[in-house]
Order: structure tokens, then C-alpha cells, then sequence
């Protein structure tokens, strides 16, 4: 397989995995964002899609990376 190959197939399952993700919350009161986002405090988050930028402010802040830790085996 080539890198393009790669890249379309990893494409393919997360856009899958993504929608499935949609499916899963929808009509249960959750907001969903697609966007960049940083926190700026523990209850505030800065969200950006394109060149529009907002703040959320909420008790629980949950941002689905779609990632999974994983802590390397460096001392300090």
C-alpha cells in the first residue's frame, strides 16, 4: 500500500467512527462543535472553526479527540 492508500483508508474509518460517534448523542441534550478548541479556565473553553472563535462556558466540558493516551516511558 502506498502512504495516499494509508491515509484514505485511516480517512475513511475515523469518518465512519465519527458519524457513528453523531449517531450515538443525538437528541440526548449534548452540543456538539466541530472545531479547534483550548480551555481558558477550567470551566471555559475557546472553540474556533474557521475564522470564527466563541466561548463555552459549562459545568462539564467534555472535547472527544478521538485519541487514546498514551503516557511514554520517559522518567521525570
Amino acid at each position: 500500500l502506498s502512504f495516499e492508500e494509508v491515509i484514505a483508508t485511516k480517512n475513511t474509518i475515523t469518518g465512519r467512527l465519527n458519524g457513528k460517534n453523531y449517531t450515538t448523542v443525538a437528541g440526548t441534550g449534548v452540543d456538539i462543535f466541530d472545531a479547534e478548541a483550548h480551555f481558558l479556565s477550567n470551566k471555559v473553553i475557546e472553540i474556533q472553526a474557521g475564522d470564527e472563535k466563541q466561548e463555552l462556558t459549562a459545568e462539564t466540558i467534555v472535547i472527544n479527540t478521538g485519541a487514546v493516551s498514551n503516557v511514554l516511558p520517559i522518567p521525570g
